[in-house]
């Protein structure tokens, strides 16, 4: 479940335990969950400690034991340095996959490439998205034509932008996509993995009410998108293949339980993916939620601004060389206590 000291072999579906595991203590209180990480075959060995580790109270919901050692999650900031322009990451002109792209999230991020490098920008999508010749013909209050409006914006700014839908989990359409974006632009340089569902029930489904079809709404973009997002990028040689996940997979919170598992297997999935020498850097960002139209002092903590996430995320593809970060807006360590160990300490905003 933990890749502890670096050479363990992580496996991302095991991971899916820790939306539940940090869920479930959050919303019933009175229930302790314990989950308790130990090689195979080595459990018998170990009895004494896993049942002190049990009876005895201890505020860590989270443990892994290697040999006799016992340890619990901890958290190191670090400070990136801007880049130098010459050192960004990003290549101009370069061509970038952004799934997700029609959101929120993906066109803030096309918008900033196309305005940094002037990218070739392939915008993938799973909802119905407008023929570029049916631009103008759509209503000026439609849902599409404030993205249209965007597509537009990022143009002018010297960018080339390929709208193309299709379901990341769907492995056949996603090789379709990637084939009209290489006819149309070459090879691909970088990929963004924005998709999620972040809209609808699924989001926020209580451990009392997520099911089956709540789990399989959010585990398709993250789970089944990430393997399919694998195998289409495998021998294509891109740069870096970077995730946009979530602080749920380490804090969890109130409704999370799918979403911080789905989070958690594509930090897993991240954290196994570095491990191999695939040619591919893969990168993991755990994020804290988006503010995009709120004034700053409209209450919400814990958020960023489009402006501060676009900073962080800049830094981390210039000076991190691959796995997973967390861009957290507060001290994750005293939120780490708070939320999942559950202290009483006062949680610091930076």
């Amino acid at each position: 479940l933990h890749d502890v000291g670096g050479g363990d072999t992580v496996d991302p579906d095991a991971a899916t335990l820790l939306g539940p595991c940090l869920v479930l203590p959050q919303e019933v209180p009175e229930i302790t969950v314990r989950c308790l990480d130990i090689p195979g075959g080595h459990a018998g060995g170990l009895a004494d400690a896993l049942l002190a580790d049990l009876l005895a109270g201890a505020p860590d919901p989270l443990v892994a034991y290697r040999g006799k050692r016992r340890f619990v999650p901890d958290f190191e900031a670090v400070t990136l340095d801007p880049p130098p322009a010459a050192a960004t990451g990003w290549r101009e002109g370069g061509v970038y996959v952004i799934t997700g792209g029609l959101g929120r999230v993906g066109l803030m991020l096309a918008r900033f490439l196309a305005g940094t490098v002037r990218a070739r920008l392939v915008l993938v999508g799973s909802s119905a998205f407008p023929a570029r010749e049916a631009w103008d013909r759509q209503p000026a209050d439609g849902p599409a034509a404030a993205i249209i409006r965007q597509v537009r914006e990022m143009e002018a700014l010297g960018a080339a932008v390929l709208a193309i839908r299709a379901d990341v989990a769907d492995e056949a359409a996603l090789r379709a996509a990637f084939a009209v974006a290489e006819e149309r632009f070459g090879p691909v340089h970088g990929v963004i993995h924005a998709a999620g569902r972040l809209n609808d029930a699924s989001y926020l489904a209580t451990i009392a009410t997520v099911g089956a079809a709540e789990t399989a709404a959010q585990f398709a973009p993250k789970v089944q998108g990430l393997r399919v997002l694998e195998r289409v990028l495998d021998g294509r040689g891109v740069d870096f293949c970077l995730v946009i996940s979530s602080t749920s997979a380490v804090l969890g919170g109130y409704g999370f339980a799918a979403y911080a598992a789905a989070n958690a297997f594509a930090d897993a999935f991240v954290t196994r993916q570095a491990q191999q020498d695939g040619g591919t850097r893969w990168l993991s960002v755990g994020c804290d939620g988006w503010r995009f139209d709120r004034p700053p002092d409209s209450g919400p903590v814990f958020t960023m601004t489009p402006a501060e996430s676009l900073e962080a995320l800049t830094r981390v593809v210039a000076h991190v060389p691959a796995g997973r970060v967390i861009l957290s807006t507060g001290d994750i360590r005293a939120r780490y206590d708070r939320w999942v160990r559950h202290t009483t300490a006062p949680v610091p905003v930076q």
